[in-house]
């Protein structure tokens, strides 16, 4: 019986796992031999034309071999260099706005690029270099993402061998900032209104949604203070005839929107002193 001829047409589809040798089949073969480098165990395929090698490092090369047998004898071996894809991206994190996530991952060794998107079902992104990406992003026809809103992420490793396993992370936006619409008492165009006295400064703004608590706080370098209900605050023991800088911010269980712009005010004068 005439020795059949080595494999020819080989392939190899990665995992970051497993490594799948495909090959065509050889005319007169009764069988087939694999291993995993020059120095692997050979191990019997029938009838089979494809093997997949397990258990394997995410993002390591090495070289399968293939070759043909009958009762005639064996082929030469017939080999395809090979890698397997990076491993899944770890160490997720989000940094979170009223309108936009940015995901944040580890890198992937042997990882040339990463593919993101928004949702199981949103539009795939390829980030090129670095390891974050902002949605909803450049590519995207939206603008921004909705305030208060969860979100799942989803983000893999690629290479020229093939792709890894999605990673994933769930994240809210956060609530939107206080409207405080423009009125007569302040030069600030934000703020609904400040009430003075000589000692008190009492800021009063607009509900913000999905907001579950507030912070206010008195110029910019002002200790906050939690508002746990109501829209209203105010800020006593000041001194009179003074001018100062009013902030807000909306909260909720995750994270807290950005400063209101600031509503300056001024306590009053002290009374004028009566002569006899």
């Amino acid at each position: 019986m005439t020795t059949p001829s080595a494999p020819g047409g080989l392939s190899a589809t990665a995992s970051s796992a497993s490594l799948k040798l495909s090959w065509s089949a050889v005319s007169g073969a009764a069988a087939y031999e694999v291993k995993l480098g020059a120095s692997g165990t050979a191990v019997t395929v029938f009838p089979s034309t494809s093997h997949t090698f397990g258990g394997l490092t995410a993002g390591t090369g090495i070289t399968l071999y293939v070759r043909a047998k009958n009762r005639g004898g064996a082929s030469d071996w017939s080999s395809i260099d090979a890698a397997t894809a990076p491993a899944q991206p770890s160490d997720l994190s989000v940094a979170a706005a009223s309108a936009s996530l940015t995901l944040r991952s580890s890198a992937v060794a042997g990882a040339t690029s990463y593919k993101v998107k928004l949702g199981a079902s949103g539009a795939l992104q390829t980030v090129s270099s670095g390891t974050s990406y902002t949605f909803p992003g450049a590519s995207s026809q939206a603008t921004s993402l909705t305030a208060d809103t969860e979100f799942t992420l989803y983000v893999r490793a690629a290479s020229s061998s093939g792709d890894s396993a999605w990673s994933s992370i769930s994240d809210r936006t956060t609530p939107t900032t206080p409207t405080t619409p423009t009125t007569t008492v302040s030069a600030t165009p934000r703020v609904l209104s400040v009430t003075a006295t000589q000692t008190n400064l009492t800021l009063i703004w607009a509900a913000a949604a999905g907001a579950t608590s507030y912070e206010v706080k008195l110029n910019t370098t002002g200790a906050p203070t939690t508002v746990s209900s109501g829209t209203s605050y105010t800020f006593s023991s000041l001194a009179t005839g003074t001018q100062y800088a009013l902030y807000v911010r909306s909260r909720n269980s995750l994270a807290s929107s950005p400063w209101s712009s600031p509503a300056t005010a001024r306590t009053l004068g002290a009374a004028p002193t009566e002569t006899p």
